[in-house]
């Protein structure tokens, strides 16, 4: 983001509260701009007046609550316009070419999905990646014709729905995927309804859509649901689906995937589904058909999957290893144990940073597996229904191997963020792969 503004002649200053000593990896990225004047750097505090005094505020979206932040309400009154660096990828883009992807879980890998099917359907657009997954369109600009896969947190969606932004600046997508929707990140959300009320934001009428085509698998919740007394905004509207059970049917009788569970053909069903409402608003000529659902469900054959997300890293004395590191919901652990036949032939590990969010679900899961081994801040609740408390990934490594025997699975699925211990979930995933290949190794 601070090299697009500084190309396009921007006078920018970096404000961090953390040190300059913790960002100096970062800041050495950058040290070739210093040199133009355009770059200034105020690390380990924030001053009110760089706020007050901005004409543009780039917030980053995993900022907390950022409606009551001292610094941003200073940009406000001030008059400052404020974005994020979403908003800035996503520029003049028409919102016919863009697609966005949300949800509690399975988002990364449904935008993977829909990337993989544009980039091998003849005739469609140039098709690029981007949003929460991968890095910035910023540093690679796509074409002005092409389309783009855009996976969307509820942090991004909370600032392009329109918090303290001009309405020029707020955005929905063309066609606005729903996978699923629990509660996540309440922490930063402080309720379920503000969660909720964020993820709405990809179906929100705006300048740029007034009408996002929403594709969804997603049902009204039981009576018991904690999402029962919502307004159901995540339901099509009446003559929004271009769907049919023959679509779905047709889908099904050619998918061959191979990552395993019935969430991944869930997420593929939802990809097929959004390419065919994709192609008819870029102007494919033909209204969808189940021959059109079969032949791109075929085209997800070669669909290797994502790092950290149920990828098999390997496998040790016959025993198989799994990193699902992505998995930051307990939810998504849920669809991780489920995606195995045999679960009590299962070490899971499962732990981390404290969202807020209901771990009650995994541990009530302990006495179906063959172990559950807990690290990390929520290590002490994850085992309160007699799992094994280990506190680190080494730990649980070492003691997964003096247990699993010939035919087990050892699988990282930790349904909490990653921040008490590590940077960032790929770190988790990285630091799970070392211990496991250097456990496994030292005894045969």
């Amino acid at each position: 983001m601070v090299r697009h503004l500084v190309a396009r002649g921007a006078k920018v200053l970096v404000t961090d509260l953390r040190s300059e000593q913790d960002l100096e990896p970062t800041r050495a990225r950058l040290e070739p701009l210093l040199s133009t004047d355009r770059i200034r750097f105020r690390l380990g505090e924030h001053h009110p007046d760089d706020f007050s005094s901005a004409e543009v505020v780039v917030v980053n979206p995993a900022v907390p609550h950022p409606w009551r932040n001292p610094h941003l309400q200073a940009a406000r009154k001030s008059g400052a316009r404020i974005l994020t660096e979403i908003r800035l990828a996503i520029g003049n883009t028409p919102a016919r070419q863009v697609i966005g992807i949300t949800g509690s879980a399975g988002k990364s890998t449904t935008s993977a999905m829909i990337h993989h099917l544009l980039a091998r359907t003849e005739g469609a657009p140039p098709a690029r990646l981007g949003g929460n997954i991968g890095g910035s369109l910023l540093d690679d600009p796509p074409p002005a014709d092409a389309t783009l896969v855009l996976e969307l947190s509820s942090f991004m969606l909370h600032w392009l729905g329109g918090d303290a932004t001009a309405t020029d600046d707020r955005f929905s997508p063309g066609t606005a995927v729903l996978t699923n929707l629990a509660g996540n990140h309440l922490d930063w959300h402080e309720s379920l309804e503000h969660y909720v009320q964020s993820k709405a934001a990809i179906r929100g009428s705006t300048v740029a859509c007034e009408a996002p085509r929403l594709v969804t698998l997603f049902e009204t919740p039981g009576p018991d649901h904690p999402l029962s007394g919502f307004d159901p905004w995540w339901l099509p509207r009446d003559g929004e689906s271009n769907h049919s059970a023959e679509h779905l049917d047709a889908i099904d009788s050619a998918l061959e995937l191979q990552v395993p569970g019935r969430h991944n053909q869930a997420n593929a069903r939802l990809a097929v589904l959004a390419v065919m409402t994709h192609l008819q608003l870029r102007g494919h000529p033909a209204p969808p058909t189940p021959e059109q659902a079969a032949s791109l469900a075929g085209l997800l054959g070669d669909f290797a999957g994502l790092p950290h997300r149920l990828c098999r890293i390997g496998e040790f004395r016959g025993i198989a290893c799994y990193d699902d590191s992505k998995s930051t919901t307990p939810e998504a652990t849920l669809l991780a144990i489920d995606a195995f036949e045999e679960p009590g032939r299962i070490h899971l590990i499962a732990g981390g940073y404290d969202k807020g969010a209901d771990l009650s679900p995994i541990a009530a899961r302990t006495s179906d597996l063959a172990g559950l081994y807990t690290v990390g801040a929520t290590a002490e609740r994850l085992a309160s229904e007699g799992g094994h408390r280990a506190d680190t990934l080494e730990a649980a490594v070492r003691m997964i191997s003096e247990r699993a025997v010939h035919g087990d699975t050892v699988l990282l699925s930790p349904g909490c963020a990653s921040w008490d211990q590590f940077a960032n979930y790929e770190a988790r995933g990285a630091a799970f792969a070392k211990a496991v290949q250097t456990t496994f190794a030292q005894q045969g």
